[in-house]
């Protein structure tokens, strides 16, 4: 018998369990470092944030982080340029910890908004220093995740940000509308249709045989009248193949 205490905060995260890649994205973010003022005013409390995006339980949730903030922190990034002072990693974890407590304990009073809106107020409080900062390997809105959408605004975001922050579309529920860009700037609109977590690979597969062809023609036709949503067919597949004319029925 184990005389380790039960571990309820990694438990009720078994299903949905951190990144482990966040200490690799916490050091890409880190890496952009210019100045030990922008750590403390900029790069701390934008950590704290999406660590508390990311938190549940709130409370209680530091030894979730802890490791990853570790591994950034020992990464050599919190040596600033232009100078030859460094930031103690112990330092640097304990300013983490203390801003995310806080940002805790602001949510704790405000029972009316949530962690979501919480962020994205400091997405945008920091829209200043957002314009020079580019990452193609780590999502700036949650440093957690490798981005997978490009936004005009030459950001790039991941899928479970579109999902948390983008509109959802009132005709199919799994495309979302991103109005501008999440640190505050106001892009192009744009559409990003993702996968249901239900569904898996849908692969179209059509065989040929020249006026026999008009056959899955037909069916396609009723099956999308069947469906009856407002996109067409050849939307519900990830990857469409075929033989002699079936090669060209998807099209």
């Amino acid at each position: 018998m184990s005389t380790e205490p039960f571990d309820f905060i990694g438990t009720s995260r078994y299903r949905c369990p951190v990144s482990t890649e966040l200490g690799d994205h916490l050091t890409n973010f880190l890496a952009m470092l210019k100045s030990k003022q922008e750590l403390r005013e900029f790069k701390i409390s934008m950590i704290a944030s999406c660590l508390f995006l990311d938190s549940y339980p709130p409370r209680n949730a530091w030894s979730l982080y802890q490791y990853a903030c570790d591994q950034a922190s020992r990464s050599g990034a919190l040596v600033h340029e232009g100078s030859a002072n460094m930031i103690l990693p112990s330092s640097f974890v304990k300013m983490i910890e203390a801003e995310l407590a806080k940002r805790v304990m602001l949510f704790a009073q405000d029972r009316g908004t949530t962690s979501a809106q919480i962020h994205e107020g400091v997405l945008k409080s920091f829209r200043n220093c957002w314009p020079i900062i580019r990452n193609s390997a780590t999502c700036l809105v949650c440093l957690q995740r490798k981005p997978e959408y490009g936004l005009p605004c030459r950001h790039s975001v991941c899928e479970n940000c579109v999902r948390i922050f983008g509109s959802r579309s009132d005709e199919y529920a799994w495309s979302f509308q991103v109005y501008s860009c999440f640190c505050g700037f106001k892009t192009p609109g744009l559409v990003v249709k993702v996968k249901p977590p239900t569904a898996g690979v849908r692969v179209l597969s059509i065989d040929g045989g020249r006026v026999r062809g008009v056959v899955p023609l037909v069916f396609l036709e009723l099956l999308e009248k069947r469906i009856g949503l407002p996109c067409p067919i050849q939307e519900f597949f990830d990857t469409c193949c075929g033989t002699n004319s079936g090669l060209y029925l998807p099209s």
